[in-house]
């Protein structure tokens, strides 16, 4: 299949609360594509699903299930913090704003501080919230 035509991979703990949310708001926005005339590029699953353990197959099991992925069209999997500007870059509206982090290592490196933060509150597998 052409890499073009392919989605990216939104994978994410389905268990978690605060991934479930994460992975709604990206949901919802990602959905305003459709409003603005682009076409939805971003599929979902959670980690336990066979889509995932497809797409994930090439990490060992405890780094596949240590955070959320984003599986990119030529199947290049980003983790955890690294996920984040490439998923900025997907939400309508944000093509700018992912060039300017790109752009600017601080802006990333706040980025990714912001990432670990909320990921402390999912050490070890097991959400601490509902």
């Amino acid at each position: 299949m052409d890499p073009v035509a392919r989605p990216w991979f939104l994978l994410y703990d389905a268990h978690c609360g605060l991934c479930r949310s994460f992975a709604y708001q990206v949901r919802w926005l990602n959905r305003l594509a459709l409003h603005d005339g682009r076409v939805p590029r971003l599929e979902f699953a959670g980690l336990e699903s066979e889509a995932a353990g497809a797409l994930l197959a090439p990490l060992p099991l405890e780094q596949a299930t240590a955070s959320f992925h984003l599986v990119d069209p030529t199947s290049r999997i980003h983790s955890g913090a690294e996920a984040m500007v490439p998923l900025l870059g997907l939400l309508p509206g944000s093509e700018v704003s992912s060039s300017v982090v790109r752009q600017q290592p601080a802006l990333e490196g706040i980025l990714r501080h912001l990432y670990v933060a909320c990921a402390r509150l999912r050490e070890g597998g097991q959400c601490r919230i509902p």
